[in-house]
């Protein structure tokens, strides 16, 4: 596990977006995450979580999906209102904070591992063929789960277990 004054590369990305939509919209869908930074309800981006660190800082920016509608947004996204999980915009922000500075708070105390746990029943790619593109490289294999560092585990087709740290990951149907 990294030190605590390190935030691992999947860190603190997406527990508090997706552990939990405001309660109106929990009973209308159910958000999944696309490891590392985006949440998805049905197979469509909804959100999605930037971190980057700088100086001993670490600036996070968050897009979520609120109410636009599904003609203005690309084939492969939905808003929280298209999927039918309307909010208050406002409500949504005060309530992120909340969740996003609790785990903050327990990543703070406890290190990665009580956000690995939460994570891992959210993330839709488990056993899943998943084609990567890291960089130039490009692997195809399973996603197994996610390491104590926040990296994305892959069997590659060739056997080998892969560690990810970064990447756009597409599910293969």
């Amino acid at each position: 596990m990294p030190g605590r004054d390190t935030v691992p590369a999947s860190g603190l990305r997406t527990p508090g977006l997706s552990e939990r939509l405001p309660p109106a919209a929990t009973n209308a869908v159910f958000p999944t995450i696309r490891w590392p930074n985006d949440v998805l309800i049905n197979d469509k981006k909804v959100a999605g979580i930037i971190a980057e660190s700088k100086g001993g800082a670490v600036m996070v920016g968050i897009g979520i999906n609120v109410t636009t509608r599904q003609d203005d947004l690309p084939k492969t996204a939905t808003s929280l209102k298209t999927a039918g999980a309307s909010c208050d915009p406002l409500q949504l922000t005060g309530t992120l904070y909340q969740r996003f500075m609790a785990w903050y708070d327990i990543w703070s105390r406890e290190g990665f591992g009580p956000i690995r746990a939460a994570l891992r029943p959210w993330i839709g790619l488990f056993g899943q063929p998943v084609h990567i593109v890291a960089g130039t490289e490009r692997c195809e294999g399973t996603a197994l789960d996610v390491d104590e560092t926040g990296r994305l585990i892959v069997r590659l087709n060739s056997g080998l277990l892969r560690p990810f740290e970064v990447g756009e990951v597409t599910v293969l149907r």
